[in-house]
Formats: structure tokens, sequence, C-alpha cells
């Protein structure tokens, strides 16, 4: 059965889905006969469509409860679009649980119209990366997250993996370590803070950060806003223009803005900050 799914799947040029988690089945019928039918779980559709393309999600429930990882992986072609729906990982008397979405060697995706709060998916990379968030991009090209809020996280909010992309008009309030036993996890870089970007890829990488807002957020170390980390011998294109900074904090230095690079010898940096306003 999996296996024919797998096959018609991959047989259709584009896949429109639809999530309502109030009404909604997760079986093969909310996959194959849309619009009819809808799918009750973000976490169903990614353990079962990946390595595709040309991929349509909407949420059309107000509300919708993310339990356990979300990770989709080598898609080319993806657009979510939560129509304003609150996305929250609490589980009853657990206020954070260990939920959250990753976007694994994926091209081309837009994530918009959301809002994700009480999330921090702890998550470990077979290769390099090793920290908790709510939503990760993990060597993704060309992603767009639009209008979103990102609220009360455990970890970080956003994380930018060796990715390139946009963010815009987005909210990152009260995003940080919420665990107290999170930051001692063995090898784990989390620090907590509003958006942290890796970038450790030697290939050209550019990010744009235009018209968001950081309020509250907090660091252990550095960069309780944001946190950027370069590699000796990456390629980063920053621009930052018309945000506001404000109320962030860190342990260390940076409460708005924190850069560490690392073995410095010759690394290609660009940031561009135009616009922004810090308190």
């Amino acid at each position: 059965m999996i296996l024919l799914l797998c096959i018609l799947l991959h047989s259709v040029s584009s896949l429109n889905i639809r999530i309502d988690g109030d009404n909604g089945i997760d079986s093969n019928n909310c996959l194959t006969e849309q619009p009819q039918s809808f799918c009750q779980s973000l976490e169903y559709v990614a353990d079962t469509i990946n390595n595709t393309g040309n991929l349509t999600i909407e949420i059309i429930s107000p509300t919708l409860s993310l339990q356990g990882s979300v990770i989709f992986t080598d898609i080319n072609g993806l657009t979510i679009n939560g129509q304003g729906t609150s996305i929250s990982c609490r589980n009853g008397s657990i206020p954070y649980g260990n939920s959250g979405i990753v976007f694994d060697t994926c091209s081309n995706v837009e994530f918009i119209s959301f809002t994700i709060e009480y999330c921090g998916l702890l998550y470990k990379n077979e290769q390099n990366y090793h920290g908790c968030q709510s939503i990760l991009f993990y060597n993704c090209k060309n992603f767009n997250t639009l209008k979103a809020n990102f609220s009360d996280n455990n970890g970080y909010g956003l994380v930018l993996y060796d990715s390139s992309g946009s963010i815009q008009h987005i909210i990152f309030v009260n995003n940080g370590i919420k665990h107290s036993d999170l930051s001692r996890a063995g090898e784990l870089s989390t620090t907590g803070g509003g958006l942290h970007i890796h970038q450790y890829n030697p290939y050209n990488n550019t990010i744009e950060i235009y018209a968001n807002q950081f309020f509250n957020n907090s660091a252990t170390t550095i960069g309780g806003a944001l946190y950027i980390e370069v590699d000796y011998c990456a390629h980063l294109l920053l621009f930052i223009a018309a945000s506001n900074f404000i109320g962030n904090r860190a342990d260390t230095a940076g409460g708005a803005i924190g850069f560490i690079v690392v073995m410095i010898r010759r690394f290609a940096l660009k940031v561009q900050i135009l616009q922004i306003s810090t308190n």
C-alpha cells in the first residue's frame, strides 16, 4: 500500500493538500482525494511525502497541534499557507514539547501566515548541527518565510543553517532557553534567542531580513535577538532593513545582535544594515 501511494504521488505534476486539525483524518484519502478530504496533522503529511516537488499545503483550521518532529526532506517547490493558524506544541500540562518543524535539503520553500509557539525540537543532524528550535531550515535554497509570529519557543525561534532566502514581516517575541538543563546537553549548540544563522558552506548564500520585529528574546551567551555564526571559509551576504530590536537581552554581550567568526583566516561576510532601531 505504501509503495502504491508513493508511485501515485510521484506520477502527478503537483499536489495540493489541506489540513484541518479539528475535523481532518490522516489516511491515504486525504492525500489523493483533494479537495474533498482533509488531513489532520502536518506530521502525517511530512512522514508520507518527501523527495518530491510542487507541493502545496493549506492549513484551514484556526489552530493546529504539533506533537513530535515534522521533517520535510528533499522537496523542490513547497508552499505551506497557514492562513493565520496558530501552531502550538503545548502538550497538556507540559508547556514546551519536544516538537518542531525541519526543512532538510529543500528548495523553493514558502511558509507563510502562521504563529508557532511553545515549540522546541531537539534536533541533531548526522553531520553537523545539534540544536533546539521551533523551525529549522537546513541546507535549503530560496526559502521565504512571511507574515509569521515566533512566540515563547524553547531554544531558538528560527534557525537557518547553510541556507539562503528571505525573512519578511516576522515577529520574534520571548524566545529563549525555557528549560535549565537544555543549555547543558552534550554538544548542544543552542544558547537561545529569536533568530540564529549558521553559515559554514563555502558557497555563496544570501539572507534578507526585512521589516521584522524582535521583542524580549534572550540568549545565555550573545545575540538575544539575532545570533550569526560564520565559519572562516564561508561566503554570506546578509541584508537587514526596516527592523526593530527592543528589550532583547544576552548574558554575555550583544542583546540585539551577536557575531561569531570561527577560526578567522579568510572569509567573505558582507552585512548591510539599514533602518533598524534598538532599545
